[in-house]
C-alpha cells in the first residue's frame, strides 16, 4: 500500500501541472455538467452551511461545486502539487470563504471524531485502503458518506482503458467488482445503499474518441442512458456490469 500510494502522488502531481488558471471555468462548468450530480445532491440533502469532506479531491473542482450550493467544504489530497492548485484556484476564483485543502492520507484522517455532516469520495476508494479509508470516514462523519466508485466488468470501459486510456490512470488501480464493493462498505457502515449506472452508455464515450464528434456523443448517450435505466430496473443482474456505483453509507 505504500509503494502504491508514492505512485499514486507521483501520478496526481504531474497530472496537476497540466492544468493553467486560463482554463479553470471551463473546467469548472464540465465538471458542472455530470449527469450523476442530481443523485448525489438528492442524497446528501440540502447542501446549504453544511460541512463537507471531500475525499482525494485533486485540483478541488468538486469542492468548488459543493461550495457553490453553500457548503463548507473540506478537500484533501495525497498529492502536495493538487492541493496548492487548489489553493490557487479558490484564492484566485473566490472560494476561500468556503473551501480549505490539505494534503493527507484519506486512510488517516487528521480531524476529530464527527467533524463533518457528511463526506464524498469520487473514485478514490479502488486506489486506496479501503476499508481503512472508510473506517476513518466513519469516524469524522456525523451522518453518512457517497462514493462514486467505477466498477471493474464494463465491457466498453475495458476496451477504453485497455486501448484508448491506458496511460490516464495509475498503474496499480483496480476497480471493484459490486459486491466486493458493497461488501467492504457493509462491514464498516451498518446501512448501505446503492445504485448502478451506465450499463451500454460507456459504449458512447469509445465512439466518440473514435469519431471526435460531441453531437452524435451527446444524442447517442442520452439515448443509451435511458436504455440503461430499462434494463437495469428489469433486470437487477445487469447492475454487476455497469460503469458506476454511487454507494450511500450511513452510520
Amino acid at each position: 500500500m505504500e509503494r502504491r500510494s508514492d505512485e499514486d502522488k507521483l501520478f496526481f502531481d504531474a497530472l496537476a501541472l497540466k492544468f493553467d488558471f486560463k482554463k479553470f471555468e471551463r473546467w469548472l462548468n464540465d465538471r458542472r455538467k455530470w449527469p450523476l450530480w442530481p443523485v448525489v445532491f438528492r442524497n446528501l440533502g440540502k447542501l446549504y452551511n453544511k460541512k463537507i469532506l471531500d475525499l482525494g479531491c485533486g485540483l478541488g473542482f468538486d469542492s468548488f461545486i459543493f461550495a457553490s450550493r453553500g457548503a463548507y467544504v473540506t478537500g484533501i489530497d495525497i498529492s502536495p502539487k493538487s492541493i496548492r492548485k487548489a489553493r490557487l484556484f479558490m484564492k484566485n476564483f473566490d472560494f476561500k470563504k468556503r473551501c480549505v485543502f490539505y494534503k493527507m492520507n484519506v486512510s488517516s484522517l487528521s480531524f476529530p471524531d464527527e467533524s463533518f455532516d457528511a463526506a464524498f469520495g469520487r473514485a478514490i476508494l479502488h486506489h486506496v485502503d479501503a476499508e481503512k479509508c472508510l473506517k476513518e470516514t466513519y469516524r469524522v462523519v456525523r451522518s453518512k458518506c457517497i462514493f462514486v466508485e467505477p466498477l471493474a466488468n464494463n465491457p466498453f470501459v475495458n476496451l477504453n482503458r485497455k486501448f484508448l486510456d491506458k496511460y490516464d490512470r495509475t498503474p496499480s488501480e483496480k476497480p471493484f467488482v459490486l459486491k466486493d464493493l458493497l461488501r467492504t462498505s457493509r462491514r464498516v457502515f451498518p446501512k448501505v445503499d446503492h445504485e448502478e449506472h451506465y450499463l451500454l452508455s460507456p459504449s458512447a464515450y469509445f465512439y466518440r474518441k473514435i469519431i471526435k464528434s460531441d453531437m452524435m456523443f451527446n444524442g447517442a448517450f442520452k439515448m443509451l442512458t435511458k436504455i440503461d435505466s430499462i434494463l437495469c430496473q428489469s433486470l437487477p443482474f445487469l447492475r454487476d456490469y455497469c460503469w458506476i456505483s454511487i454507494v450511500i453509507a450511513q452510520k
